[in-house]
């Protein structure tokens, strides 16, 4: 087992367009590095490299940090990769020995990993193929912004049985019913990305305006606790300097406006109350907080709204 303090270590001293400059040819374009993408075959340069440590591309919808760009390019594990980058870096890392249950846990965990990230390239591949979700995207969100963060769409019906997942590990993740009718149904679906950048779950929008429920977020699995997940994660734990304030939200849409504005030191809670959890993660980065609540009457009898109390 690999300590986290050791991956931390791993990612902050990798330069990530060195190790990607290996495969592929990179040019500057403003804070970005850009290329023809490395990880699938392309003539017309849509990969890009960011100051915080991410790369995401507009062609084929790849997106994370070193490890995950080892585990794509080299065809390694999550833990072959982190060794592989450390040996790279010159860091040693220290291991125990796993047992048997905790092997068998962490080879199940990786494919609930795998078939997030297969899952979301297939949204992302839709959502370039649909003009009407695209449209909406843009004129809420920009299209800097939607591309940035590889919006995706999914139509609906029997679609991610028919790419020939296998079905258990979507079941597990709450993406399809008993019947193998998919959980989320016409909506834009905004990944939900660890500090890793690993597709952990999906929060997605209704476009209609008929559905009561505008957000719906996955459900709860092995890889996704919504007590114990920050939406923008992936952004803030990259760009945020030790001691800076955050900025605290409440629910993904109001995070990513504060995103738009790249105000990308904000963070917002998943359909829950705040937890212990949540702040003790938060507690890793700042004691400075800044809540900004919604603007909910106060109820009867109540002092404060339901975003104050």
């Amino acid at each position: 087992m690999i300590q986290k303090e050791v991956i931390r270590e791993i990612l902050s001293r990798t330069d990530l367009p060195s190790l990607i400059g290996e495969d592929t040819t990179l040019k500057k374009s403003g804070s970005t590095m850009v290329g023809c993408c490395p990880l699938h075959q392309e003539r017309t340069p849509s990969f890009h490299i960011y100051p915080d440590g991410h790369y995401h591309c507009y062609g084929c919808g790849r997106h994370g940090n070193a490890i995950t760009y080892v585990m794509e390019k080299r065809n390694m594990s999550f833990p072959e990769a982190v060794r592989y980058l450390a040996a790279r870096e010159g860091i040693t890392v220290t291991e125990r020995e796993e047992t048997e249950k905790e092997r068998t846990r962490r080879l199940e965990t990786e494919e609930l990993y795998i078939v997030n990230d297969a899952v979301y390239r297939n949204y992302f591949d839709e959502f370039k193929s649909c003009k009407e979700a695209q449209d909406y995207a843009y004129n809420r969100w920009g299209k800097e912004y939607c591309d940035k963060i590889g919006l995706g769409y999914a139509p609906g019906g029997q679609f991610l049985v028919g790419k020939r997942h296998h079905r258990k590990p979507l079941v597990t993740l709450g993406l399809i019913n008993d019947n193998d009718y998919d959980f989320f149904y016409k909506r834009l679906v905004i990944p939900i990305r660890d500090r890793w950048q690993r597709v952990i779950a999906f929060t997605a929008r209704c476009m209609d305006g008929e559905d009561k429920c505008k957000y719906i977020n996955s459900k709860d699995s092995p890889i996704y606790k919504k007590g114990e997940t920050l939406f923008g994660a992936d952004m803030a734990f990259n760009n945020i300097s030790k001691g800076q304030t955050v900025y605290l939200v409440e629910g993904a849409p109001d995070c990513m406006r504060l995103q738009q504005l790249k105000v990308y030191n904000s963070f917002a809670d998943l359909g829950t109350a705040w937890t212990d959890s949540q702040f003790s993660l938060i507690k890793k980065l700042t004691d400075k907080v800044c809540f900004i609540p919604d603007g909910d009457v106060p109820q009867q009898g109540e002092e404060f709204g339901p975003g104050y109390k």
